[in-house]
């Protein structure tokens, strides 16, 4: 389940989204759907789960220019309203709830999150896990989220037969409408959610953000977090506070089901009628909304936090009503101004200090009349925290004296324009669109946002800054490092006060050094290495690699049929019995297969760590391969194979790695899956566990089991036969590509999806690999990167723009990347020309690192820039131990971190040249892939694939 902030990761509990971009065809006229009324003969209400239809009436219609699609608007008799939007692409289904944590009483602050994970535990109809199960049988993917004024729930799937939407509104509305609160399912729930708060409390940010809102907005709360409310008040929840708080606020009259995705409106909606009838309750009970007061001078509170890296801080406005659209859009006309690229004033008042800060909105309250929080969030090195909190109130200042000018405007318009056309390809962002803005009773967001858009001038950004960006109404909330003395705080913040903030020019701070001291580490009898982090609370969590041989060079449908299989239950449980343990157990245990190894990764309560890591060796040792299973999985993946998007990474890794079965083609994919029998994967998985090596890592509380390690290290020598030792050397895949290559492939959109690869030999060596980092950062690793300065905000042929590494073997590849607008209509810039334009940009970029010496400011601030990423990365238990599980099996072992992070600060300016001159050495393969019309036109001299 998800907590639905901004400011967080969001974090998906079971189910996963994958989005994916669709063209649409305007409608005709003829396709025009009508207004028409069916309540002239209004059917009586349906009782709660009969099957008999409840009357509707259609509203409205609405054409949402970004689709080209008329969004059809319903009312049923009880209430509810439903949106469909028909588009090309997933089809998803989701239900909002105009109801968060700004409507609980203090005491049960964090129901609302509780609630949304017990909504899928189960129905009269439905069974405890069961939900999970119908969900994944018809290859469909479920979540949900709880926000401070929203809960949603949603099922997505591509409609493969005639019957999958049908099943998906069925169980979507039994779920929402009818969940039984099962005393038993009630109490497991609470160790996920109390679980899931400990995580949020590591988050130091988290906790910045929420003192922030709560004194902006002068709510008085006992929870630390205002979503997920505290732990103390999750155990102390009833059932009757559930179902009294569910009656209250789950009514059909304050929901909104939102359908986007290739259906009929009208065969959708005699679907939705028929399953949800649910009446609202005839005597309602009191609703609450939190009150919502701005404060009316400004508020500062410091705190310092053990698990903090570097300071965090939070700036926060009481900002305009939500449903207010041109304020709300003038707003991100500011963001654009101040924050969004390297050319923007904040941020480039904040580069020369080499910190960095970015705006976030948040709807606080579900009165579409309440205040928006705005908030300038920054994390910064402790001495350079005051400075960085200055520059902010400096550059708010400077905006009501020198606001901007009427090319900054437009300039933010455009990009606004652009990214707005890129999400609007996905079915997930329309239906999240669409469901806020009918929350907020606005549609005028959904088919006048351009011309609203358009109309924005100075004088609204000014009148803007003086009703929402007062410096004398502002909450500032700073988190420090424990080890911050009152010395330095005192002495920063006089520092920032009574000097001119200037450049200096030095890069210091933190460094990873010590994080790992308390590791311990051993290699058991059988070879397994196993590596133990302690830790003082929380759920023990255990990552198992089984690394395989380079020689078995395993196929795509190989690593997702067994993928899939691993994840069925063992050959005595079925995917019912073995979820049933796992949920009787608050625990979890997922199986991952990859090209080198299979990840066996577990999460439970400390006292149940035996139990769940024999169930994960029994599913190895005795995995769920039966035919009925073999079949099914055979299915699924045929279907995805063969409704599968076409990636100019696909044909690029053919020509690179033509003996790499991984990179085989789609056609050869579902050949060789057709012809896959149930005996061949057997084999393959045998293969792959016989000639494994091992490594093992595990994080735990030891307050709670101080014998856990021996525990843990006996369960793993006595389930693990004896595997081979773990071998550091590199498989050897490296050829030299003399001379260019061009590969194209056809997709129907109306950006070219462009990648340019560079392959190089790569030994690995942790000083090299530094090297290349801070190269990649350089060219197109982040805002400030030349590719992304260059392309993207002086040439404006793309919304995205960059450059990463890879490493396949001994083979090293810079990858650089770009969608590029080359065929839409309604866009002026368009052009198959802005293909080459991004080529010649390449080369360009690449013979100038090549040929001339990088700066030592740019030096410096991609240096800084992978240092902060690190020191990040490390700021939580939970990442902490996902980077020492994956960095163990080199040979730099729990020292991989501290000794990259030191590696970076010794590059050089020649270093840079240097690596630029031994990674571009090879030719590209040039690989793109876009309409029929970009491609012919570009009369490129393709390689034959």
């Amino acid at each position: 389940m998800e907590i639905n902030q901004n400011y967080l990761n969001r974090i998906n509990f079971k189910g996963n989204l994958i989005d994916t971009a669709s063209s649409v065809a305007k409608p005709s006229d003829a396709q025009k759907p009508q207004i028409t009324s069916l309540s002239s003969n209004p059917i009586a209400q349906a009782q709660i789960g009969l099957k008999t239809p409840i009357s509707y009436t259609k509203i409205s219609e609405t054409f949402i220019p970004e689709t080209e699609k008329y969004m059809n608007l319903y009312k049923l008799a009880n209430g509810q309203k439903v949106a469909i939007l028909p588009k090309e692409g997933p089809t998803i289904v989701k239900t909002y709830f105009n109801v968060g944590s700004m409507n609980e009483p203090d005491n049960l602050r964090g129901i609302s999150h509780y609630i949304e994970h017990n909504l899928f535990n189960g129905t009269d109809k439905i069974g405890p896990g069961e939900f999970f199960h119908k969900v994944a049988d018809m290859g469909a993917y479920t979540n949900a989220a709880t926000g401070y004024n929203t809960t949603n729930y949603y099922i997505k799937s591509q409609l493969l037969n005639n019957e999958t939407l049908g099943e998906i509104i069925k169980l979507h509305a039994d779920q929402v409408q009818n969940p039984k609160f099962a005393p038993d399912q009630l109490i497991k729930e609470k160790g996920p959610v109390t679980s899931e708060i400990t995580m949020y409390s590591d988050n130091a940010y988290n906790t910045t953000q929420n003192i922030a809102l709560k004194n902006l907005f002068q709510i008085n709360s006992t929870s630390e977090d205002m979503v997920a409310g505290s732990i103390k008040n999750i155990n102390s929840l009833t059932r009757e506070d559930v179902v009294n708080y569910y009656n209250t606020w789950y009514t059909p009259d304050n929901a909104i089901t939102v359908i986007t995705g290739d259906v009929d409106p009208e065969k959708t909606m005699e679907l939705v009628a028929k399953n949800f009838n649910k009446q609202n309750p005839v005597e309602p009970m009191k609703r609450i909304h939190e009150e919502l007061t701005p404060i009316q001078s400004t508020k500062r509170v410091d705190i310092k936090k053990a698990n903090a890296i570097k300071t965090s801080m939070v700036m926060g406005f009481a900002g305009p009503p939500s449903n207010d659209t041109k304020a709300q859009l003038t707003l991100k006309v500011l963001d654009y101004i101040l924050t969004n690229n390297m050319n923007s004033r904040l941020t480039k008042a904040l580069d020369k200090e080499q910190l960095w800060a970015f705006l976030n909105t948040e709807k606080i309250g579900n009165n579409p009349s309440d205040p928006t929080g705005i908030f300038f969030v920054m994390d910064a090195p402790e001495e350079k925290s005051e400075k960085g909190l200055k520059i902010i109130y400096n550059e708010l200042q400077n905006l009501q004296t020198n606001p901007p000018t009427e090319d900054e405007i437009k300039n933010a318009v455009n990009k606004i324009k652009l990214n707005r056309s890129s999400c609007f390809e996905k079915s997930s962002y329309i239906n999240d669109y669409i469901g806020e803005s009918l929350l907020d009773n606005n549609t005028t967001q959904l088919s006048n946002y351009k011309e609203i858009l358009d109309s924005i001038d100075t004088s609204d950004i000014q009148n803007f800054i003086k009703n929402y960006l007062d410096l004398n109404k502002t909450s500032i909330s700073v988190v420090h490092p424990a080890a911050t003395t009152n010395e330095q705080l005192k002495s920063n913040y006089k520092n920032a006060n009574s000097q001119n903030v200037s450049f200096k020019g030095s890069i210091t701070g933190s460094s990873p050094a010590n994080i790992y001291k308390d590791v311990k580490e051993y290699t058991l009898l059988n070879n397994t290495t196993v590596s133990f982090l302690p830790k003082k609370d929380g759920l023990a969590k255990s990552t198992i690699t089984f690394a395989t041989p380079n020689e078995l060079n395993l196929s795509n449908p190989e690593i997702n049929m067994l993928n899939s299989l691993l994840n069925k239950g063992t050959a005595s449980k079925d995917i019912s019995a073995f979820t049933n343990i796992l949920d009787d157990k608050s625990s979890d245990i997922s199986f991952v297969v990859g090209s080198d190894g299979i990840l066996v990764m577990t999460s439970c309560p400390t006292e149940d760590l035996q139990t769940i890591l024999n169930l994960s060796h029994e599913v190895l040792n005795h995995p769920r391969f039966t035919q009925e299973e073999f079949e099914k999985a055979k299915q699924e993946q045929l279907d995805n194979l063969k409704n599968q998007y076409k990636s100019p990474s696909d044909k690029a890794g053919r020509i690179m790695f033509p003996n790499k079965r991984i990179y085989q083609s789609t056609e050869k994919n579902i050949e060789e899956l057709e012809k896959m029998t149930l005996n061949d994967l057997v084999n393959v998985y045998n293969k792959m566990i016989l000639n494994a090596s091992a490594h093992a890592t595990l994080t735990a509380p030891t307050d709670e089991n101080p014998n856990i390690f021996t525990e843990y290290m006996n369960n793993l020598y006595a389930n693990i036969k004896p595997l081979k030792p773990i071998d550091y050397n590199i498989e050897k895949t490296y050829t030299q590509n003399s001379k260019p290559q061009i590969v194209t492939d056809t997709e129907e959109n109306a950006q070219a999806d462009v990648l340019q690869t560079y392959k190089y030999k790569n030994n690995r060596n942790i000083e090299d690999e530094a090297k290349l980092k801070v190269l990649n950062t350089i060219l197109g690793g982040g805002a400030s990167s030349r590719l992304f300065t260059d392309l993207r905000e002086s040439q404006k042929l793309a919304y995205h723009v960059s450059s990463f590494n890879d490493n396949i073997g001994d083979t090293g590849t810079i990858n650089l990347n770009i969608q590029t607008t080359t065929d839409d209509p309604n866009d002026p810039t368009a052009s198959p020309e802005n293909v080459k334009k991004a080529l010649a940009g390449f080369d360009k970029h690449i013979n100038e690192l090549k040929t001339k010496q990088v700066t030592e400011a740019e030096l410096q601030k991609a240096k800084l820039m992978l240092k902060n990423d690190i020191l990040n990365d490390l700021e939580t238990s939970s990442s902490k131990y996902a980077n020492l599980a994956s960095t163990c099996l080199t040979p730099y072992g729990k020292n991989y971190t501290e000794k990259l992070f030191n590696a970076i600060g010794n590059v050089t300016i020649k270093d840079i040249q240097n690596t630029a001159n031994y990674i571009f050495k090879d030719a590209p393969v040039t690989s793109i892939v876009a309409s029929k019309k970009t491609i012919e036109s570009l009369n490129l001299n393709k390689t034959a694939d």
